[in-house]
């Protein structure tokens, strides 16, 4: 927060592992990183790819089977979503500021009077 801006005010990454010097245990903490992302990616996409199956195909009967063409599918459907998301914002500051900045207004402003009703 405030303090770390008035201690480092320059030169400061967005990613703190990328802020240390260039060492082998940095090296080693990035690729676990990036191997944390790789396989947790796929586990917090089968809870929207499930919901996504029964919004869309919880009216049919053969909806209940299970197919791996659907399932593929949605999950390459929810993969460009994300990666057009990524390339649309390169920086993660904006859409975590946009975000922020919505979510504020609604718990501020909007969810007081809503719970008051």
């Amino acid at each position: 927060g405030i303090l770390g801006v008035l201690q480092y005010p320059v030169n400061v990454k967005g990613n703190i592992l990328l802020n240390f010097p260039v060492d082998v245990t940095i090296d080693v903490l990035l690729v676990s990183m990036a191997v944390g992302v790789l396989f947790g990616y796929p586990v917090s996409l089968f809870v929207l790819r499930q919901t996504i199956d029964q919004w869309l195909f919880s009216e049919l009967k053969w909806s209940r089977v299970f197919t791996y063409v659907r399932f593929v599918g949605e999950g390459l459907l929810v993969m460009g979503i994300t990666y057009t998301l990524a390339v649309l914002f390169p920086s993660f500051i904006s859409v975590i500021g946009l975000f922020g900045s919505f979510t504020k207004v609604i718990i501020c402003l909007v969810m007081p009077p809503m719970m008051y009703m």
